[in-house]
């Protein structure tokens, strides 16, 4: 059972006269929700971050953080070093050449070794497991833990309410660890596996999206530029076709529907930075690479089969007059998922990049109204259905109840 706050301040007798103070580190899309989330729960919670634009806007009361909707009346207070029980370190790990970038996490941990040794430290920003036995290595008489975070952007907050994986790892025993595990239904974990569970999670994610969109893509070159003219598929038969394999496939128990969606790639900022330190970390790097380098080959396989499209789309309507020869495209969806709008790593925003070498390419959230004869819409993140029609590519295919009969 979850209690709140007042439930366990009659539960741990030490804590009557006392206030845990929560410091959040990093005012992004974990560190933000998850502040506002244990201040939904009665908790005294400071924040800290490096941006003083975002600050600002915190301070008055309104969330800065983009496509991420949360709960009005429960942004945290402006905080700094030295106020805090507990730490959570929610700051960016980004990847590189040899592995990842720890310098933010390392600043956090120095500082707060500073000003408040004995505090609790949980670290919720994704790292190897090889990284999280360095910080251990480096900090040892500091209590460190860990706890991954599985959040679906767009819906950072909805995921921080579920209390149905909620892992908890820690290096040795601390004070409050009893009052956090309570309070945040914690299901305690080992420290040996438990970046493991992030990392892998998403590599197994990010495989099965890989493979599912090297399909779509396929089967959709195919029936739309391959084999007779006569027996070529106009886009929206191949979007038809296509999601009835998904279908098909998701019939069977041990795949399912759920992630089983096509497009033309994915983005984000965890996928492919998981899959690069997962590269970097374990013994196989050669895979993961490839894997990591797919994701672009998709994208780009998706632009020679656009441009491909328009050169024959061009050469049908040659004779007749009143059509005009493609040169506007528009792209539906900004966002890096058909449910967000946020644009990190977005593939649209690289897919505008490649097709603005031969067309005056616009990126729009929702349908066009009217299309002119010399436009062409394609979705890659936006509306799941587009009208039928040569002048429309729908690339976003899925499986499930909105198959097209």
């Amino acid at each position: 059972m979850c209690y709140g706050h007042p439930q366990l301040k009659n539960k741990f007798p030490y804590m009557e006269d006392v206030m845990l103070k929560h410091i959040v580190i990093g005012a992004g899309y974990v560190g933000l929700p998850l502040a506002v989330y244990l201040k939904t729960l009665g908790e005294d919670v400071g924040i800290i971050d490096v941006d003083p634009i975002k600050l600002g806007i915190i301070s008055q009361g309104n969330n800065p953080l983009k496509g991420e909707p949360l709960p009005q009346g429960h942004m945290p207070t402006i905080s700094t070093y030295g106020e805090g029980d507990v730490y959570w370190v929610c700051v960016p790990t980004p990847s590189t050449d040899s592995g990842v970038n720890l310098d933010y996490i390392f600043d956090c941990m120095n500082k707060i070794q500073q000003h408040d040794p004995e505090a609790l430290v949980i670290i919720k920003s994704t790292i190897p497991q090889s990284a999280l036995k360095n910080i251990i290595a480096i900090y040892k008489d500091m209590h460190i833990g860990f706890s991954p975070e599985f959040l679906v952007q767009g819906a950072a907050y909805a995921n921080m309410k579920d209390t149905s994986r909620r892992y908890l790892a820690l290096n040795g025993h601390h004070k409050h660890l009893p009052y956090i595990k309570e309070l945040l239904c914690f299901e305690l974990i080992d420290i040996n596996v438990a970046c493991h569970i992030k990392t892998l999670a998403n590599n197994l994610l990010a495989t099965r999206l890989q493979l599912i969109n090297t399909y779509a893509l396929n089967v959709w070159r195919d029936v739309v530029l391959g084999g007779l003219p006569h027996l070529r598929l106009l886009p929206h038969e191949a979007h038809t076709i296509i999601c009835q394999m998904l279908n098909k496939v998701g019939a069977d128990p041990r795949i399912g529907v759920d992630y089983l969606d096509a497009s033309i790639g994915y983005g984000g900022s965890c996928l492919n930075k998981d899959l690069l330190n997962s590269a970097n970390a374990l013994q196989c790097a050669d895979y993961m690479d490839e894997l990591y380098g797919a994701n672009n080959q998709t994208l780009m396989a998706w632009y020679n089969n656009v441009l491909l499209y328009v050169e024959n789309l061009n050469k049908l309507k040659m004779d007749d007059i009143k059509l005009q020869p493609v040169d506007t495209i528009y792209l539906v969806g900004s966002g890096f998922s058909a449910i967000t709008k946020d644009t990190r790593n977005s593939p649209t925003s690289q897919f505008k990049d490649l097709l603005t070498a031969h067309f005056t390419v616009h990126i729009v959230d929702e349908l066009p109204l009217f299309i002119r004869q010399n436009e062409l819409v394609i979705n890659c993140r936006g509306v799941r259905d587009l009208p039928c029609g040569p002048r429309f590519i729908n690339l976003v295919f899925q499986a499930g109840e909105n198959e097209r009969s």
